[in-house]
């Protein structure tokens, strides 16, 4: 097994972060939902749901940018590190 991770994956999963941070950073609900598969399973430190729609996954997030807006986010970047 190896520790590194190719350039590939690493470019494939930053490119979805910044997708998914621009999305909550502006409130853009349709792009929000658009990163999620659905069916899906979302789990958290309360339990876990089912999601069956992108509509419910939008209504989760109404009003979410505003809430991460007043915790300090304000945009996502694609910035990379030296080390991997």
């Amino acid at each position: 097994m190896t520790d590194t991770i190719e350039s590939t994956d690493h470019d494939v999963l930053t490119e979805f972060f910044v997708r998914y941070g621009e999305a909550l950073a502006t409130g853009d609900l349709p792009a929000i939902s658009g990163c999620y598969v659905v069916p899906a399973l979302v789990v958290h430190d309360r339990g876990a749901r089912p999601i069956a729609a992108r509509d419910v996954i939008e209504a989760d997030f109404a009003g979410a940018a505003e809430r991460y807006r007043a915790a300090g986010l304000v945009a996502a970047c694609g910035c990379s590190t030296t080390s991997r």
